[in-house]
Parts: C-alpha cells; sequence; structure tokens
C-alpha cells in the first residue's frame, strides 16, 4: 500500500514539474495553447466523463497540429 502512494506522488511531483517547465519556456501562443488544451482535457474528463485514451490521442493531435502552426519547441 505505502508503495502505492509512492507511486502517486511522485507522479503527481513529476506532473507538476512537467507542466510549469512547459508553461515557462514558452511564448504566449504557446502557453495559452496549452492552457486551453488543460482546461478543456479537464472538464471532458470530469464533466463529460471523456475515455482517458481518447483525451490522449485527441491532445497528441492537436500538439502536433499545432507544432506546424505555432512553434512550441523553443
Amino acid at each position: 500500500m505505502l508503495a502505492g502512494i509512492t507511486a502517486a506522488v511522485v507522479g503527481v511531483i513529476a506532473d507538476l514539474w512537467f507542466g510549469w517547465r512547459l508553461l515557462d519556456a514558452q511564448q504566449l501562443p504557446a502557453m495559452l495553447l496549452a492552457l486551453a488544451i488543460a482546461a478543456l482535457v479537464y472538464f471532458g474528463l470530469s464533466r463529460w466523463r471523456w475515455p482517458v485514451a481518447a483525451v490522449v490521442v485527441g491532445a497528441g493531435a492537436v500538439g502536433a497540429a499545432a507544432q506546424s502552426v505555432i512553434p512550441l519547441a523553443t
């Protein structure tokens, strides 16, 4: 049981670290896109009960499409 709790805590910390690095290193259009995707995913998962696999595929597709329009990687 302690291993599961430890894994969850490490996952949350890693998620926050990667999310902060994403928002910290980007220009304003890329940051707004990331925030819009995060808000849509949050409401999709919590309110509309979207399946996680569809959310991952959809967010990846939006990110790949946006990569050609907005230079996301610096």
